[in-house]
């Protein structure tokens, strides 16, 4: 709850003083079988709950809502090693996932509350491998998503509010290299595709036509990936101390605000590609009794975007020392 004396003004009564309250819990219970030295199996139940109080201004009058979810969740996944380096994995679950404090309350900024938002229930399927030798690993995984209830977050000129497609489809591929050529120095590299489409037709959405069906869902990132490079050496400079330093990048490709199949695509709102990069080091005692960190992050001043189309700060230096009394 908080206090908000020029809305108080506006609306004829303080809305912001009621009290919002969200409360979740997931529990589960697992089993673990080895059906031999390369075969394994993992089965897992859970329990996702959920219970919210909150409320929304609609129409300049104060609407409050109450709800509770409770679902039963199942996974089984299985790990079969055919050598020593290598291994094949796959897994099926059937997943809750619950409305965050944002998502249902927003933040009364630029996120208006929906207090309706009712959890995602969803079909996963995950088939992967993974590489590793003593000096490389490489670990991909293809998925599969029927989502029911996907939230997402719908924009309009002023603000955003996050709400429920009745029905999605996923399909993506996300895929992570990591290489040590020597002991002091570690490449990791990781990048995701995901098309996700809306699967809601005409008969169960009261729209007139089919035009969404199918189409990629917007303000969503489809192709993403980071990379990162750190030199690590003890007894720096034929002292105790050590050193660590790093470069690393983020990169988001370009994605619309809005749906795609609306509008001329040429004058259509674009959240922009951003590519990120940072530097840092850190100095420390071998005892990690004491430890000095410099980094820059965006270096190089790139306009950076979050899925609002809302620009980020820029370059930025920061100067970290830490140090234990005891």
């Amino acid at each position: 709850m908080g206090e908000d004396p020029i809305a108080a003004e506006f609306y004829g009564e303080d809305f912001f003083a009621n009290p919002t309250r969200l409360f979740k819990n997931a529990t589960g219970l697992s089993y673990e079988h080895s059906f031999s030295q390369d075969l394994t199996s993992y089965t897992a139940v859970k329990h996702f709950w959920l219970n919210a109080d909150g409320y929304a201004i609609q129409n300049l009058e104060f609407v409050p809502n109450q709800q509770e979810a409770s679902n039963f969740g199942f996974l089984q996944s299985l790990r079969y090693r055919i050598t020593n380096s290598f291994l094949l994995k796959s897994s099926y679950e059937y997943a809750t996932r619950l409305p965050d404090e944002i998502e249902l309350f927003g933040d009364f900024t630029l996120v208006r509350p929906n207090p309706f938002l009712e959890p995602e229930q969803s079909h996963n399927f995950n088939l992967g491998f993974q590489l590793s030798t003593q000096k490389f690993n490489w670990d991909t995984n293809l998925f599969y998503r029927d989502t029911d209830n996907v939230i997402w977050l719908r924009t309009s000129q002023f603000y955003a509010q996050y709400q429920n497609l009745l029905k999605s489809r996923t399909l993506g591929v996300d895929t992570e290299i990591r290489y040590r050529p020597f002991n002091f120095l570690d490449i990791k590299a990781n990048a995701t595709y995901q098309d996700l489409r809306n699967r809601s037709p005409k008969n169960i959405t009261g729209a007139v036509d089919d035009r969404y069906f199918n189409a990629r869902l917007p303000n969503i990132p489809y192709f993403f990936g980071n990379g990162e490079i750190r030199y690590h050496k003890g007894k720096f400079l034929n002292t105790k101390n050590n050193i660590s330093a790093w470069w690393s990048a983020n990169y988001v490709n370009e994605f619309y605000l809005f749906w795609a199949v609306d509008g001329n695509k040429d004058f259509k709102n674009v959240v922009p590609s951003q590519f990120i990069q940072n530097m840092g080091a850190t100095f420390s005692h071998p005892k990690n009794r004491w430890a000095i960190t410099a980094e820059v992050t965006n270096m190089l001043n790139e306009k950076v975007f979050d899925n609002f189309s809302v620009q980020r700060p820029g370059r930025a230096f920061y100067i970290t020392i830490r140090t234990f009394i005891n």
